[in-house]
């Protein structure tokens, strides 16, 4: 029995020590850093090594390989108060939004699609992503798709019009053999928009590892307990 439990304590240490979680919040040039946030700012070329909730860093890399609207800084017309299961998101990180168009505006020609690209990834391990995009004060649909793509493709829609409660999340997404996933955001099937406009505030990754580093990691608690014993 001491073996058992002795081993049990070891496997339960292991799980929260591979667990990783990154929030990243695509903000204004002037904000303020969150505490626990990766901050993407308008007209940043990427991101060279994000950190997860507890700042860690994971040699995750962010390039942004087709930008947003980058004339202009990020609107702050998101949602103020997320809750349901956007409440993962504090409400400085719903608030900004980074967007694109089809057709021009602003001065900037049309840009009917933005990517940005996750590198430095594990392909072994999987990522599931929860996202997030508000745009307050409208009365038309701005339904924007997400496509993750690395050696698999997941993909889905989230409707941003007055949004404070609504994530998408794409789960098990898996890297390419170069350790790179892509992240497409670009109008959906159902936006009714002018200009097609579309969104995203903020998103999470949820960092899964393979089966057989937890397989090593309960190794390890069952051949340290019976040392200890």
């Amino acid at each position: 029995m001491r073996t058992t439990l002795t081993a049990a304590v070891f496997v339960c240490a292991g799980s929260t020590a591979l667990a990783q979680s990154v929030l990243l919040n695509f903000t204004r040039t002037d904000a303020p850093d969150l505490a626990a946030y990766n901050e993407l700012r308008p007209n940043d070329a990427g991101l060279a090594d994000l950190t997860d909730t507890t700042g860690a860093a994971t040699g995750i890399a962010l390039t942004v390989a087709n930008p947003f609207f980058d004339i202009g800084e990020a609107s702050p017309l998101g949602s103020e108060s997320p809750s349901g299961d956007a409440a993962i998101f504090v409400p400085e990180a719903t608030d900004t939004f980074h967007f694109g168009h089809t057709g021009p505006f602003a001065g900037e020609e049309s840009n009917p699609l933005s990517v940005v690209t996750f590198g430095g990834l594990d392909p072994t391990f999987t990522y599931d992503f929860t996202i997030f995009a508000s745009r307050q004060i409208v009365n038309d649909l701005r339904e924007t798709q997400y496509t993750l793509e690395g050696s698999n493709t997941l993909s889905g829609v989230l409707e941003p019009a007055n949004n404070n409660t609504d994530v998408l999340r794409l789960i098990g997404a898996s890297p390419d053999a170069n350790g790179e996933l892509s992240l497409s955001v670009e109008a959906g099937p159902a936006n009714n928009n002018g200009l097609q406009f579309y969104y995203i505030n903020a998103l999470a990754i949820d960092i899964v590892p393979a089966p057989s580093t937890a397989a090593l990691v309960l190794g390890a608690g069952v051949i340290a307990g019976r040392r200890r014993r």
